[in-house]
């Protein structure tokens, strides 16, 4: 176990790093999407791919695999498929998610906040509600 003072200076450097990090994915994501949204315009797309993610949910027929649905439902897709992966469907859910945390950090940069604060914020809650609740 580590002693109070290097648990600090470690969760101290964690941070750094985490900082960082988001300051380039913020970056990055500048590059690509230059003009800044407002809350309304963050709504509106994050809504959008929260939409892509019900639609994998539920199995959306328009997002099925199209070389996998040929020859086998939802439920047996074939692993070595290129187009899914094994998933039978179309839009990988690691792309859904990874889009969501990409552009969600760049639309903290756009709202003007922090992403690292808003992610200790986060974390912070999440550790005060989780020992609130621990039957959830």
């Amino acid at each position: 176990m580590l002693s109070d003072s290097k648990s600090f200076a470690f969760d101290a450097l964690r941070q750094e790093v985490v900082d960082a990090v988001l300051r380039s994915l913020v970056i990055q994501g500048r590059s690509l999407f230059p003009e800044r949204l407002d809350a309304a315009g963050v709504l509106v797309r994050l809504t959008v791919d929260v939409g892509k993610l019900a639609r994998y949910v539920r199995g959306a027929t328009k997002d099925q695999c199209t070389r996998c649905s040929l020859r086998a439902n939802f439920h047996e897709s074939d692993p070595t498929c290129p187009e899914c992966r094994g998933t039978g469907m179309k839009p990988d859910l690691s792309l859904i998610m990874g889009n969501l945390l990409f552009s969600t950090i760049r639309w903290c940069d756009d709202l003007g906040l922090d992403p690292a604060e808003c992610v200790r914020r986060a974390e912070e809650a999440q550790r005060r509600f989780a020992a609130e609740n621990p039957e959830r």
